[in-house]
């Protein structure tokens, strides 16, 4: 009896051992089946695609549908998915059922959709036209009935259906408002998610309530818990203001303009000048600036009291800049300025030379420059009684030049112009890489393109010669099956 035992439980062993072992893999008829670690078939190849096993199933393709099996190749759900997502950090898959594949989109237009658990069980039933994708806090949205739309892909404009009205569900299934919204916000943010119904938005909170009205005509996401919102006006305008997540307005909605908080700043514009308010809606500057340039990468501003920017470049007048607390780091003098780069400095410029300044508004590079490139892998070029000279960050001549203009590094190659305008490579030592041969730049990093990263090694005039021959017209009048002529090689 014993020895029984031992053995069923032997047997009992190797079995699970092997189903846990088991891997899908094509046959020469392009079949999949699955595999045993011997690579033998233990499962039939019989299916046109197939994945791993988890939680004791996987996901079959027969056709152009998709079902489940089990270990020993029984179906737990017959193939009658349309497709089949991947599993969440709530273990769920998104699944669907008939539609059409759109070849302009890649969707699935006309489809149903819902989710199964790791056990193929239809926790939410395909039913929605549109199901979006859970959030961290378990809340997705829907969508039921359907509406066309358009889209532009790769500059065409493509026929898109989309969900006509919306709501949200819990990844129970429960619906957690009415399927009534004209537009929702994907993703709750402050525990607050964007609504829309009949041109007017309001928010919701994680319990689907109403917390804020629909009365606005724009409302942003909230950032730093307070949320821009406008209402048109007479003058058929917005006023803008901002609002907390219970909707009281901090800010009230009266502002001509304003741009949305990033780190903990933001600003609003009354009569032509524009101010800046922390996120208790307190001022911290007056309305005194004309134009502003805002990064969000950053907790600066740049602004000016006489210019304009245009499509976040600066434009006429003098700029300084202001960290997030409302405070000028600069006075208002440079003609122009630079977003700062990977060695945390600005490039600035007082309208006739450059040099740059670090996020303390430190000059650590004296304006002394008639031209420069900013820092590129820790280099940056500068430009000195019409000479080239090329520096790091600690403002340390790294190379002294005659050259008269310049790139910067590419494939460890600068391309530079020299003074019977000419242009060649050299490295960063100023050892000549590309003999000087070319009209312009392009030309020498196309050569570059087509010897130097092969060669890795500087290039010779026979190189250029050999170049050229590939580029001119001359060349492409032979056929295949030509000669070449021999003073044609002639190098």
């Amino acid at each position: 009896m014993q020895k029984f035992t031992i053995l069923l439980i032997f047997i009992l062993f190797t079995s699970l051992q092997a189903f846990a072992q088991l891997v899908p893999q094509e046959d020469s008829n392009e079949k999949v089946g699955f595999v045993n670690e011997a690579g033998q078939y233990v499962i039939k190849a019989q299916f046109d695609d197939a994945g791993n096993f988890d939680n004791g199933i996987a996901r079959v393709q027969k056709g152009s549908k998709y079902g489940f099996i089990n270990e020993i190749g029984e179906y737990v759900v017959k193939p009658k998915y349309s497709s089949v997502g991947i599993y969440n950090e709530f273990g769920l898959a998104k699944v669907s059922v008939g539609g059409k594949n759109n070849s302009q989109t890649g969707e699935l237009d006309g489809a149903k959709w819902g989710f199964i658990n790791r056990s193929a069980i239809e926790v939410i039933p395909p039913k929605y036209s549109v199901a979006g994708e859970f959030g961290e806090n378990g809340i997705t949205y829907v969508a039921v009935g359907t509406k066309t739309t358009y889209n532009y892909v790769n500059g065409e404009s493509v026929q898109r259906t989309v969900g006509k009205k919306k709501g949200f569900i819990n990844k129970d299934g429960v619906l957690l408002t009415k399927i009534q919204y004209d537009m929702v916000q994907t993703n709750f943010t402050y525990g607050r998610a964007m609504v829309e119904m009949k041109d007017k938005k309001g928010y919701i909170n994680e319990q689907g309530q109403e917390v804020v009205p629909l009365k606005y005509d724009v409302a942003y996401s909230f950032t730093d818990l307070l949320a821009a919102v406008a209402v048109r006006n007479s003058k058929n305008t917005y006023n803008w203001g901002f609002i907390d997540t219970d909707g009281n307005e901090v800010v009230p909605v009266s502002y001509e303009h304003l741009y949305l908080f990033y780190n903990g700043i933001a600003a609003i514009k009354q009569s032509g000048k524009w101010a800046f308010i922390d996120n208790t809606g307190k001022n911290l500057t007056d309305f005194v600036y004309s134009d502003l340039i805002q990064y969000t990468d950053i907790p600066f501003v740049y602004v000016t009291k006489d210019g304009k920017a245009e499509s976040f470049k600066i434009k006429n007048g003098t700029w300084g800049l202001m960290n997030n607390k409302g405070e000028m780091l600069t006075p208002l003098k440079y003609t122009d300025i630079k977003p700062f780069n990977k060695v945390n400095l600005a490039m600035v410029s007082n309208g006739e030379y450059w040099g740059w300044i670090n996020k303390k508004g430190k000059e650590v590079i004296p304006l002394k420059h008639s031209g420069a490139i900013d820092f590129q892998d820790g280099i940056a070029i500068v430009l000195n009684n019409g000479k080239i000279n090329y520096i790091d960050s600690l403002n340390k001549i790294l190379l002294k030049t005659d050259y008269i203009d310049a790139t910067t590094f590419e494939n460890g190659v600068s391309r530079v112009k020299n003074s019977e305008e000419k242009w060649g490579g050299i490295d960063i030592k100023g050892k000549t890489i590309v003999p000087f041969f070319a009209e312009n730049a392009t030309e020498v990093r196309n050569i570059i393109e087509q010897f130097y990263i092969r060669k890795q090694k500087p290039l010779t005039q026979r190189d250029v010669k050999l170049y050229k021959l590939y580029e001119s017209k001359e060349m492409n009048k032979f056929k295949i099956v030509d000669t070449i002529p021999q003073d044609m090689w002639d190098y």
